[in-house]
């Protein structure tokens, strides 16, 4: 389909000539503000820039072509800050797990 022949394209249009489900085509929606979709009477719609761009963006990495958890900026601080929450969940879960035991054998003595 000729890009410029209409103006405005429907979400399974834009998933059609993209060849990707709509449930990625809506989470790309909310995760880059940059794509513009127009609605109009609660539905939505892309221009020919708009494809463009999504079809950049699934280009840009071909073994997975949109990881989903990708973050949405590349500030490397953010990361760390998840990764050093991580590891303090995990910490705090491993201290719960060794606690549940303890009263796990403190119980089955009891009885």
């Amino acid at each position: 389909m000729n890009l410029r022949s209409k103006k405005y394209f429907s979400i399974s249009e834009v998933a059609q000539i993209i060849g990707i489900p709509l449930h990625k085509l809506r989470y790309l929606e909310k995760s880059k503000p940059d794509i513009d979709i127009i609605q109009i009477r609660g539905r939505r719609y892309y221009t020919s820039t708009d494809i463009e761009l999504i079809k950049h963006l699934f280009n840009k990495d071909s073994e997975f072509q949109f990881n989903l958890f990708s973050p949405t900026t590349d500030d490397s601080s953010n990361s760390n800050d998840q990764l050093e929450f991580g590891s303090a969940v995990i910490q705090k879960i491993d201290l719960l797990i060794s606690k549940l035991a303890k009263l796990e054998k403190d119980i089955l003595k009891a009885l």
